[in-house]
């Protein structure tokens, strides 16, 4: 009984790992921040222009795509004078003592009115903020204005 075997077994097995190494890579290898972004509400929140429409897209992005150089964030003032959100930033990858992420609040306010934190640092590090005006109004206990 003759044997017959298929003498390009081994390439297909090496086709099919170079196409799953690919596949895998290409979803780890998303562009990470470094450099001046903008948040201003009176714009739509895209990477390419560099503007985040509110602190909470701002958040999901650096969680997103982390950081591999220093990220500086220019905070313009929102129409009706302040931004009314709470956020939350998480851990944040690649930031470091020389990858930080300042956000300049140029005077801009981001508040908000029921109880619990305006800005939450849940795992973040290396965050600076500058000259932003946060605010809490709500008048009943567990009130803060930062979690850390």
């Amino acid at each position: 009984m003759k044997k017959i075997y298929n003498k390009y077994w081994l390439l297909n097995r090496k086709t099919v790992a170079t196409l799953v190494a690919l596949l895998f890579s290409a979803g780890l290898t998303m562009a990470q921040m470094s450099g001046t972004y903008t948040v201003d509400s009176t714009s739509a929140s895209s990477l390419t222009t560099m503007n985040f429409a509110s602190f909470t897209d701002l958040a999901d992005s650096l969680e997103t795509y982390g950081v591999n150089g220093a990220v500086t964030v220019n905070v313009t003032a929102a129409p009706n004078g302040s931004y009314n959100e709470s956020v939350t930033f998480g851990a944040i990858f690649g930031a470091s003592s020389t990858n930080t992420i300042t956000i300049n609040g140029n005077g801009a306010k981001i508040y908000r009115s029921t109880p619990g934190a305006v800005i939450e640092l849940d795992g973040a590090d290396y965050m600076t903020f500058d000259n932003l005006v946060v605010e809490n109004a709500a008048t009943s206990s567990n009130v803060r204005c930062f979690w850390v």
